[in-house]
């Protein structure tokens, strides 16, 4: 009845009139333990990283300049982040990474801490994943030319597809002011001349190497394997050496990528072995994002 209506009336009043910082209603509501929270399905629904996955960089801009918080060391943010690059949103990720002052997130790309430039590089490179996934098969992608195609021809016509679209948002990346040293792989050159050189059937090798360079050895030669799935004579691959160069090409000459400033370099010297590290891939099933 009336009484009731009132009393409605009174709690909508009393709601509207309460101050609400911005981040109540961006975030989810902590459930309890961080390992259980990443196993949720509503994870993932919180505006930042909603705006992120459909693209609305308008959303984004909106929510950032009424004061919700944007930075890498915020878990939402940062899952925006990885949201944009997984699903190939090269638009969300420039808006991102704008100046707040001009109309953006404010985020910069030179200070994202190299843990996560290593998850964004295995992202961009797990092709096996990507090549089933519409927003990495780009535009130009047509279906009917794997009709007269077998496995290894369907393959290589997807591959070739996400390459196309990994190196544009390499180029976006590289842009908006990502360093190559910190995204891509750190193979000495003196390591890939020797790569080159070897004759040996086994390979180089690579007893003798620091840790860190095999591990990037390594990652720089699986992307090279899956990048060279798109030719099919031998003659169009892409040695170790030719694929390390055809990368840096991607970054302009006038992005300043050989070196960080020295508020990057004590951004990174204070992660240490113990940043946590958050699974930033429960969400694979795109349904054709």
């Amino acid at each position: 009845g009336r009484g009731r209506g009132r009393r409605e009336g009174a709690v909508a009043d009393a709601i509207a009139s309460a101050p609400m910082p911005i981040d109540v209603w961006i975030r989810q509501p902590t459930p309890g333990r961080e390992l259980t929270r990443r196993f949720l399905p509503e994870y993932y629904r919180d505006a930042l990283s909603l705006s992120a996955y459909l693209g609305h960089t308008s959303a984004l801009a909106v929510v950032v300049g009424l004061g919700a918080v944007c930075a890498w060391d915020d878990e939402t943010a940062l899952g925006a982040f990885h949201t944009a690059i997984r699903h190939n949103r090269r638009d969300v990720v420039t808006c991102l990474c704008t100046p707040k002052a001009s109309g953006g997130c404010g985020l910069r790309l030179a200070a994202l801490p190299r843990r996560q430039c290593t998850l964004v590089w295995e992202a961009l490179t797990e092709t096996d994943r990507l090549q089933y996934q519409n927003t990495w098969l780009g535009p130009e992608y047509d279906p009917d030319e794997l009709l007269y195609e077998g496995s290894r021809g369907r393959r290589r016509v997807r591959t070739g597809y996400v390459w196309q679209q990994v190196a544009e948002m390499l180029r976006t990346l590289a842009t908006c002011g990502m360093p190559a040293r910190k995204l891509l792989p750190a193979v000495p050159a003196a390591t890939l001349d020797l790569v080159r050189a070897c004759e040996d059937e086994r390979g180089v090798d690579v007893s003798g190497m620091p840790r860190e360079e095999r591990r990037a050895l390594q990652s720089l030669y699986c992307a090279s394997a899956d990048y060279n799935q798109q030719f099919e004579t031998y003659d169009e691959k892409l040695d170790l050496a030719q694929f390390s160069d055809w990368l840096r090409a991607l970054w302009p000459t006038c992005c300043a990528v050989e070196g960080e400033s020295e508020e990057d370099e004590e951004e990174d010297e204070g992660e240490g072995e113990s940043e946590e590290e958050y699974d930033y891939d429960s969400d694979d099933s795109d349904d054709g994002w």
